[in-house]
């Protein structure tokens, strides 16, 4: 089997969420035997020949600069002309990975192709809220223009074969754009089931990429609002904090920061936390860092939202309020991680996200 994959940028290095599904879906599928013609957007990344392992062709296209009046930026910055006539040279099934690659789908032009877009978020909910949270005026006007015309956009893209990676965003699409035909397919991820630590850890964690406004946002208000002035110690990390974050962080004592950690320091983090904190203002996504926390970590608050749907609740502790994240904190804080623990959350996890299962799953939804 055959498939095209459209890939919103390269997905290599796999260090951050949408770029982690995407990578380790393509390598599922090499090891169910499908030949993967991938095609990657290049704006920030660079080639990368390790893509080359898996894939039985890796073609890249730059993105285009200046805003359109009709299309949100991150579809029209990936309309390519050579992209659509390497489509044409055969009918192989394609995926485009997100609704900024879905353009060549929404305009219909292989009638009676298998076609389908993987819905990584609802990317005007998501550019909304980015507008709110942003302090950057400029910034927050072209959020908010961007999220208007992906309302616009995401009803188009509803007519298609959906594969949501979160039941909210099926939900999302199902209720407010009248999508008939989407499947929830799960995360794929690196992280390998059963390997929590047990006992107790030192710290609580918060980790992500900290140039991203919801993520200083979510921060701001868990040191603001949940820690305040209490006494347990804390630990934030992720890549590329700006200044906004470095001003948090030295306004609240007991807390330490570790920016741009290696991937085996990240990882070091994560197993000596005892409680994980993991708050978004833009829920409609999966988090892969969440996922992170429970392949790999002990105990895991998250925000109520980012757990509706998936099953995950009795082994996540789903909080909303400041209130209730404070208490599920106290709480845990003093809880070992048991065996008894480690065991529910290996069968929880295994049930949703193993990779070979969830490729067959898409590849049975692309015959």
């Amino acid at each position: 089997m055959h498939i095209h994959v459209l890939s919103f940028t390269i997905p290599y290095p796999p260090d951050y969420g949408g770029v982690i599904d995407v990578f380790e879906k393509i390598r599922a599928l090499q090891a169910e035997g499908v030949r993967v013609h991938l095609h990657c957007y290049q704006y920030n990344r660079e080639r990368a020949e390790a893509l080359e392992e898996y894939c039985e062709k890796v073609y890249y296209y730059q993105r285009k600069v200046g805003l359109s009046l009709t299309l949100p930026h991150i579809v029209a910055s990936r309309r390519h002309a050579l992209l659509a006539t390497r489509l044409d040279r055969d009918d192989y099934p394609i995926l485009a990975e997100g609704v900024h690659t879905a353009y060549p789908l929404v305009q219909g032009w292989w009638p009676g192709r298998k076609v389908a877009v993987r819905l990584h978020n609802v990317e005007t909910e998501y550019y909304r809220n980015l507008s709110e949270v942003t302090h950057d005026r400029w910034k927050s006007m072209y959020y908010g223009i961007e999220s208007g015309l992906l309302r616009r956009w995401e009803e188009r893209v509803a007519a298609l074969p959906l594969l949501a990676i979160h039941p909210g965003v099926k939900a999302y699409y199902e209720d407010v754009f009248g999508a008939r035909e989407v499947t929830y397919l799960p995360a794929f991820t690196r992280y390998v089931a059963g390997d929590n630590p047990l006992g107790r850890g030192e710290y609580v964690l918060f980790h992500g990429d900290l140039s991203v406004a919801d993520n200083v946002e979510a921060l701001r208000w868990l040191l603001e609002e949940v820690r305040g002035e209490g006494r347990l110690p804390w630990v934030v990390a992720g890549r590329q904090p700006d200044e906004r974050v470095f001003r948090l962080i030295r306004g609240h004592a007991g807390v330490r920061l570790y920016d741009n950690p290696s991937a085996p320091d990240m990882e070091a983090l994560i197993r000596g936390a005892q409680v994980h904190v993991v708050q978004s203002f833009n829920p409609e996504g999966i988090k892969i860092k969440l996922l992170h926390a429970l392949f790999a970590g002990r105990h895991c608050i998250a925000q109520e939202a980012l757990l509706a749907g998936t099953g995950l609740s009795e082994t996540c502790r789903a909080a909303g309020g400041a209130a209730e994240f404070r208490a599920a904190l106290d709480e845990l804080w003093e809880r070992p991680f048991t065996e008894e623990d480690r065991a529910l959350r290996t069968r929880l996890l295994r049930e949703q996200f193993d990779n070979g299962t969830n490729a067959r799953a898409l590849m049975a939804a692309l015959r």
